[in-house]
């Protein structure tokens, strides 16, 4: 009686205060109880601040489950895709069964550190060069291992909580999900960080941290691929992004009276603000080229790939909305200023949200999910109303796609609903809100998904900054004839 919850026990778990044990019949006659138990995933608490460059030298060291020498049986797996990570290495090292593992083993040093071992006895280590391998564990090959192989499989933690407490003294109701969810940055020894290479979908090491997601039921880590910056964006969209926030932006800036300019003038301005605002560095700075080397690198990819001149041109000016931060200075600099501007995921506000919209444990910090009105499936709308009739989140590419309207650029049809539905995802890749779509929304499904498609391609290769020579040239000798052909070369309102 109690052998296995003592056997756990001593590896650190512990029974769920209140949970309720059930009883299981199985066919052998007999009755099994099922006891939830959990562990509590901690971090070097010394290290906690370095990521910002603030270290605490004076706190002592704890470990990942309370016990040195214990381990932990864990899940990793990729976000949005749910499938196991498969390890790098020589094809012909290893069994096929291996290249696509699931079950792993979190080693415990008592000290904050921690090393990953798969239950068929191979060991995860980071490279110098960014790689990951796996190498066998013996005792043989552990006496001749060198100092440094074994630091390479030796890995720091990090706690991430998405609220400005310190989350491990926080508790957290089971119907708050918003708060407490626990997220960890993994630190190599040559201070890169682990995460998953979305291409090869096998581990790697970048210099840019990814946060893994604890999931304490299913004992499993889920590689996000986030970074703290973007979560805190969705989570302010998620109590920002209201009808009555919509209605109220709409009535403001669909004056279009902040300013005159060009798209060339708008793109020069562009210069100054990063692409991709949620890009960390290895010092935790957000880092990355400016957004008009995105936007003119997104034009080429359309314009490599064959597509018609209009798509190219909606390429170059999909994230123009975001100098709106460099022209209404009086509205940027307030304190409480929440930056829409961003891109990030859409979704349509006036009805409930779906199951699988970007970041939906924040979902309880929206108010419209608890108002009558909003949170049904057609909430404010009537069933298939066609796209064009409901509100989506203001955000730079929604304002985008109005100021085009006022402008009366001769972009078709097809190219504004490019832009203006590229964002919302969950519609023209997982199927959401086609109760609300029309017929005509249907026809241009496949057409928006390639361009977001395109449009996210170019975001992951936009790795270096475009000199003017280079804009310039592309503009005067390129797109300024498109821009002329569609309406859209002479100066606009904003």
């Amino acid at each position: 009686h109690n052998k296995l919850v003592d056997f756990y026990e001593r590896l650190g778990c512990s029974t769920k205060t209140n949970a309720k044990i059930q009883y299981l019949n199985n066919n052998d006659g007999e009755t099994y109880r099922k006891i939830p138990m959990q562990v509590i995933i901690q971090s070097d608490q010394s290290n906690k601040k370095e990521l910002h460059g603030k270290r605490n030298s004076s706190s002592s060291d704890t470990s990942l489950v309370g016990l040195e020498g214990s381990f932990l049986p864990v899940r990793l797996v990729q976000a949005g895709i749910g499938m196991p990570i498969r390890i790098p290495g020589n094809a012909e090292q290893d069994n096929c069964d291996c290249r696509c593992h699931e079950g792993w083993l979190v080693n415990d040093d008592g000290k904050g550190r921690i090393g990953f071992q798969t239950t068929h006895g191979r060991r995860l280590q980071a490279e110098p060069g960014g790689k990951c391998s796996v190498v066998v564990v013996s005792g043989d090959v552990e006496e001749a291992a060198s100092n440094s192989s074994e630091e390479w499989s030796s890995f720091q933690l990090y706690r991430i909580s998405d609220d400005n407490n310190d989350s491990s003294s926080s508790e957290e109701s089971d119907e708050d999900q918003s708060v407490g969810n626990q997220f960890l940055i993994i630190r190599t020894c040559h201070g890169t960080f682990l995460t998953v290479d979305p291409t090869s979908q096998t581990f790697s090491c970048s210099k840019n941290p990814s946060l893994w997601k604890s999931n304490d039921d299913e004992l499993c880590l889920v590689c996000t691929r986030d970074t703290p910056p973007r979560r805190q964006h969705y989570q302010t969209s998620w109590s920002r992004q209201t009808v009555e926030f919509v209605t109220a932006m709409r009535t403001r800036y669909l004056k279009f009276n902040i300013k005159e300019m060009g798209l060339h003038e708008a793109l020069n301005l562009a210069k100054t603000i990063p692409g991709n605002p949620f890009h960390l560095n290895n010092d935790g700075m957000r880092t990355s080229p400016s957004l008009r080397s995105l936007c003119f690198q997104t034009a080429e990819s359309a314009r490599q790939d064959g597509h018609p001149d209009w798509v190219q041109l909606v390429a170059l000016l999909h994230g123009l909305g975001r100098v709106l931060n460099c022209i209404d200075t009086a509205a940027s600099s307030t304190p409480d200023y929440y930056d829409w501007t961003l891109s990030c995921r859409s979704r349509v506000v006036g009805c409930l949200a779906p199951t699988c919209a970007s970041f939906g444990e924040f979902r309880n910090l929206n108010k419209d999910e608890s108002d009558p009105r909003y949170n049904s499936p057609n909430g404010m709308y009537n069933a298939n109303c066609g796209l064009d009739e409901v509100l989506l989140m203001w955000t730079g590419p929604e304002y985008m796609y109005h100021m085009i309207k006022h402008n009366s650029l001769a972009i078709p049809e097809d190219g504004l609903a490019m832009l203006r539905l590229f964002s919302l995802g969950d519609w023209h890749t997982h199927s959401e809100y086609d109760h609300l779509a029309s017929i005509d929304d249907e026809e241009v499904r496949p057409f928006v998904a390639e361009f977001d498609q395109m449009r996210r391609r170019s975001r992951r290769e936009c790795e270096e900054e475009m000199s003017d020579i280079e804009c310039d040239q592309l503009w005067n000798e390129y797109y300024v004839r498109i821009a002329t052909k569609y309406n859209a070369a002479g100066q606009l309102r904003w």
